[in-house]
């Protein structure tokens, strides 16, 4: 049986997490004895991995002393995120996801240090065997940066929870709206302050809208973030469930990112019966398809305009919806994990 070990120290962060989350299950019912190097505790939910221990921070120089010697002798390392080891392992092959190359498309929100950090270790991910993204759009960056990698980089687009992201209505529905006092009717935002996000531009289109509309913004707040209104709420932590709900609950999704390798939230709102307002830019076309209403992100009136739209004309919001139905069928996490576990044979065998 060959041995795959896969770097789970990100189990929890949002996006990477989710996508760990969601492949670790058919990887455990695969033909590979599977190994996670991470925390005991974030990793508790399934008490049969076999877990090798490390709390050595993401990007941090200890982890460039600590995995080198924890990673076992293996037939594959799998680094979900391009923070890969520099030192040579005792793993026989490396395969590793470059979801986008954020860090060194917009270097202004990074001192030199992180800069500098970040093109070491993606110019170190861009060695491996194999390299996994999650679209044409992240495919086409990354080789901006390295342009003599093209046939070694898979596009493996991502998978939508369709039993939990779904039209359902649930008693979570109105435990949700009580416990966060949600007001109704209200558009929903899902993401960090990270500049790219555009959550500046969202909220100063949101305060040009006249009327009893809500917005509800579910993400880490940076501490400097002002709420300039009162019909804007922030909602830092929710679970998954709850996450779920409000998407069923929302009139739409407001998701104008500057910069998306895949982007997931719009697609969970699809799953939820939810219309969703997008960036022209980046993959969401990619993803969204004709699912979606586009709005230059980096114009405040056009987000503004667009959000009215979609609030005022209910026969385009409904039309989205099923388009939405459709579009997220494309998307399926065992699909991904199906195509993960083939390139993953497909190294082992070349050995």
């Amino acid at each position: 049986m060959k041995t795959l070990v896969i770097d789970a120290r990100m189990i929890l962060h949002s996006g990477i997490g989710t996508y760990l989350l969601n492949l670790l299950p058919h990887f455990m019912d695969s033909a590979f004895r599977v190994v996670l190097i991470g925390d005991p505790i974030k990793l508790s939910f399934d008490p049969s991995l076999e877990i090798l221990p490390c709390d050595a921070p993401i990007y941090s120089y200890q982890e460039q002393i600590t995995l080198p010697k924890l990673i076992p002798e293996c037939d594959l390392f799998w680094s979900p995120h391009f923070n890969v080891p520099i030192p040579r392992t005792r793993a026989k092959a490396r395969v590793t996801t470059i979801h986008d190359v954020f860090h060194l498309m917009f270097k202004k929100n990074f001192n030199f240090l992180q800069r500098t950090w970040a093109k070491i270790l993606m110019k170190q991910a861009a060695t491996s065997d194999q390299i996994i993204t999650v679209s044409q759009f992240s495919k086409s960056e990354i080789l901006k940066f390295f342009p003599n990698i093209e046939d070694k980089v898979k596009v493996i687009p991502l998978g939508v929870d369709k039993d939990l992201f779904s039209e359902k209505i649930s008693m979570m529905d109105e435990m949700v709206k009580i416990k966060y006092q949600i007001p109704t009717p209200f558009i929903l935002f899902v993401g960090s302050c990270k500049p790219h996000k555009n959550l500046k531009r969202v909220v100063e289109a949101f305060k040009r809208i006249e009327g009893m509309i809500h917005l509800i913004i579910v993400g880490k707040r940076d501490p400097s973030f002002q709420i300039p209104d009162e019909r804007i709420q922030f909602l830092e932590y929710v679970q998954k469930e709850e996450l779920a709900s409000l998407y069923r609950q929302a009139k739409l999704l407001v998701f104008p990112s500057l910069y998306e390798g895949f982007g997931l939230p719009p697609l969970e709102a699809m799953s939820s019966h939810c219309a969703t307002l997008v960036s022209s830019s980046a993959s969401l076309p990619e993803v969204c398809g004709d699912a979606a209403h586009y709005v230059d992100p980096e114009n405040v009136e056009e987000i503004k305009k667009g959000i009215e739209e979609l609030i005022q004309n209910n026969e385009l919001r409904e039309r989205l919806i099923q388009k939405g139905q459709t579009r997220v069928n494309r998307f399926d996490w065992r699909e991904t994990a199906v195509a993960h576990l083939k390139i993953f044979e497909s190294i082992c065998d070349l050995q």
